[in-house]
């Protein structure tokens, strides 16, 4: 008796991590009384990084989600993807899928942050240098906002991030 084992390449499982620079675009949207204190759009550079399992669906599609974390001005914001991979070729993937945020911070600036969850539609593009290195980058656009309100006068203020991510990653 004989066993022999083949392995498909399409089915299998990889694991690694995503870490670069995130440029975010803060829109801020006030509900004071006759006023618009602070409204505007910001622009800021933070980092992310984040662990990920990649689960090979067939030769071109497969499901990649993430556990991630991106720090910005003292607040931390846990993130959770859900990417569907498509490869273009050996060395190019697209990449599209809903993530969820979550602001770790209960208080920030004097003000409770009473809605700390978020939803957006992330889209990206990955080249891969070889089999465990490759560039990635990504665009995220906001589905919902975060809600904060301030303890002194009770008004809320609502944020949106929209963000582009330029990072490197390496498959374990």
């Amino acid at each position: 008796l004989s066993f022999s084992q083949t392995y498909d390449d399409s089915k299998k499982t990889t694991f690694g991590f995503r870490a670069g620079l995130n440029l975010s675009d803060l829109t801020i949207q006030s509900h004071y009384s006759n006023s618009n204190n602070g409204d505007g759009t910001y622009a800021t550079t933070t980092l992310y990084g984040s662990f990920y399992s990649n689960f090979r669906l067939n030769n071109k599609l497969s499901l990649q989600p993430e556990l991630g974390v991106t720090y910005s001005d003292d607040l931390i914001f846990v993130e959770v993807p859900l990417f569907l991979n498509y490869d273009f070729s050996n060395k190019f993937t697209g990449f599209i899928g809903p993530k969820y945020s979550y602001l770790a911070n209960e208080n920030y600036n004097n003000a409770l942050f009473t809605t700390r969850s978020s939803f957006s539609l992330d889209l990206g593009v990955r080249y891969k240098f070889t089999t465990k290195l490759f560039i990635d980058a990504t665009f995220s656009f906001p589905l919902t906002t975060q809600k904060q309100t301030y303890f002194n006068n009770f008004n809320t203020v609502e944020y949106s991030r929209s963000e582009l991510r330029i990072g490197v990653g390496y498959r374990f």
